[in-house]
């Protein structure tokens, strides 16, 4: 489940668009 997620919102994208959101959704891809 982490690995497709990743693959969706790479980290150079989601650093682009919004660092605060990937951490957040990181955490609940963790948590799940």
């Amino acid at each position: 489940m982490n690995e497709p997620f990743v693959v969706m919102t790479p980290p150079h994208k989601v650093k682009r668009s919004n660092k605060k959101n990937s951490i957040k959704k990181k955490s609940f891809c963790v948590i799940s």
